[in-house]
């Protein structure tokens, strides 16, 4: 089977996993810091200060409806350079995706704060719960039950979205694979294919991980 010939061949395997580890990286870290900004940004969205609010909704329509691989051009090639930043193309890519991802996490929180029951809050308030306690042992849970799915879905997206990287120079997996498809490119006239083939199940068994996790938790809230 021409895919195991070519892993076989000298470190192949080892430098697409590399690459794939790089994937991983940006992904996991744009997801953990676009969650703790999504938070704080759901919050001020439902803010009652309506220069919070103009903030906000500036903030997220900017960075929905802008395509990512726009922001990553502009951010990496223009703003860095502008304003004299020595900044790599990975933290460039974290940096953008950050904004954009915690722009549609914020989004999805804002819509489940709403979703919270008023009476729950209002029952809180009457046993004497301050706004803090309200918010931690009331809002914050409903919200995580409501946003565990599309929070996962978000988060395969983030992987998915990590694909283009390698135009601004970044190794990754999918950077990695076409080297190795040059590399290879005589002695195996179909490894593209298998390469490429290799590359979609790593992608996929890391999205369909992310969706056990995410059944997992929601059994675990539901008990």
């Amino acid at each position: 089977m021409d895919l195991i010939q070519i892993l076989a061949q000298g470190n192949t395997f080892f430098r697409l996993m590399t690459g794939f580890s790089v994937t991983l990286y940006i992904s996991l870290l744009t997801a953990l810091f676009s969650v703790i900004i999504g938070l704080a940004l759901g919050f001020v969205m439902n803010s009652k200060n309506t220069v919070l609010k103009i903030f906000s909704k500036v903030y997220l329509e900017f960075f929905r409806l802008l395509p990512q691989l726009v922001l990553l051009f502009v951010f990496y090639y223009g703003i860095t350079s502008a304003l004299g930043w020595d900044l790599d193309a990975q933290t460039s890519a974290i940096i953008v995706f950050t904004f954009w991802a915690s722009a549609e996490m914020g989004d999805l929180i804002r819509s489940a704060i709403q979703n919270v029951s008023k009476e729950q809050i209002e029952a809180g308030k009457a046993v004497g719960l301050s706004k803090f306690a309200v918010a931690r042992h009331i809002i914050i849970p409903n919200v995580i039950r409501t946003v565990i799915p599309q929070t996962v879905n978000l988060l395969t997206r983030i992987i998915k979205t990590s694909a283009i990287v390698p135009l601004i120079g970044v190794m990754d997996i999918t950077k990695v694979g076409q080297a190795v498809i040059d590399l290879n490119r005589f002695k195996y006239p179909d490894g593209a294919f298998w390469i490429y083939l290799f590359i979609f199940v790593l992608y996929f068994v890391a999205c369909y991980f992310l969706s056990l996790l995410s059944r997992l938790f929601e059994k675990k809230l539901m008990n």
